[in-house]
């Protein structure tokens, strides 16, 4: 039985195939439409991490409805056009301001319409949290914080008259003007690795490890959300020394900000993100490991234990 749309909260959810994390963003990474090459890395001793998972896991049927997922791809079109295609492109330089910040550099994002840009990372935020997927399924907000996000994307996305955007972005870009002190805003960092040449081995990474802020690995971006409170209290991907997060954080109208990561503190991360992973595995094995032992009444050692580990990696290719 199809459920009701998780944004608008009024339609079928009828949709088919909806992208949790956006197309676009993921196209360096995993590759374009159709032809999708990804991995998943898990703490399941079986798993296989060499199956290529294409593009089955960034993707939902029946979350949202058609209407909403039109809807969506409207915001989606004006960021991918004033940032994705735009941001690492000399020419369109003068639209990324840089300003130094006590610690870190951020881009004044000058061209993209404010409101524009929030939503769309809002609406990133929301999927993750609603998906059921499994690359996606340890990242949940509260029920309330879901509920007061998806009320303000349907209040500014803009109208669908009879299954179709009734609005050009201009048109639209006027009506959130006008209404703009309507706007709530939802306090967030967003960071972008610089000018990455190769983002094929990038992570997508989404955890309830820690709240105050969120935090976020989608490809080359990392999103901190301090959702629950302005307070920088959990430091996972340990960020806190290089950025002045008060004044990085995207809480106002006046001004888009994008924070900069060199590559090599970028990339640190994701390396500790795979030693996170494989230890957290590499526990798994060595539990089944010897439970099996224990189950066929067979004496344990560290040496058997530690061999019988050895074989269960090799077999899997970890």
């Amino acid at each position: 039985m199809k459920q009701t749309c998780r944004l608008c909260k009024k339609n079928e959810a009828n949709q088919t195939g909806s992208h949790i994390t956006s197309a676009f963003l993921l196209a360096s990474q995993i590759g374009k439409r159709g032809n999708e090459k990804s991995f998943l890395i898990s703490t399941d001793p079986k798993q296989n991490y060499l199956e290529d998972r294409k593009d089955k896991d960034v993707k939902e049927d029946y979350i949202l409805c058609s209407d909403c997922e039109k809807r969506l791809s409207f915001i989606e079109n004006i960021f991918s056009a004033e940032i994705t295609n735009k941001i690492e492109v000399e020419k369109y330089s003068q639209n990324y301001i840089s300003v130094a910040a006590e610690t870190g550099i951020y881009l004044n994002c000058n061209k993209i319409n404010p409101i524009a840009f929030h939503l769309f990372f809002y609406s990133v935020i929301l999927r993750i949290s609603i998906s059921t997927q499994s690359l996606y399924n340890h990242f949940n907000l509260e029920a309330e914080l879901e509920d007061e996000l998806s009320f303000l994307l349907d209040l500014f996305l803009p109208v669908v008259i009879n299954h179709k955007v009734a609005q050009s972005v201009d048109n639209w870009e006027k009506m959130v003007e006008y209404c703009q002190d309507l706007f709530s805003f939802f306090p967030y960092i967003v960071l972008k690795s610089r000018n990455q040449s190769n983002k094929t081995g990038n992570y997508q990474w989404y955890d309830n490890v820690s709240k105050e802020p969120y935090h976020l690995m989608l490809n080359e971006y990392i999103i901190l959300p301090f959702f629950n409170s302005l307070v920088y209290e959990d430091d996972f991907f340990q960020l806190k020394d290089h950025i002045s997060y008060v004044d990085f954080l995207n809480n106002s109208y006046d001004c888009v900000k994008l924070g900069i990561l060199e590559n090599e503190l970028y990339e640190s991360i994701i390396v500790d993100l795979q030693d996170q992973a494989t230890s957290a595995r590499l526990k798994e094995i060595r539990k089944e490991v010897i439970g099996n032992l224990i189950a066929n009444n067979i004496p344990i050692d560290r040496a058997t234990v530690d061999a019988l580990v050895e074989m269960e990696v090799n077999k899997l290719n970890m």
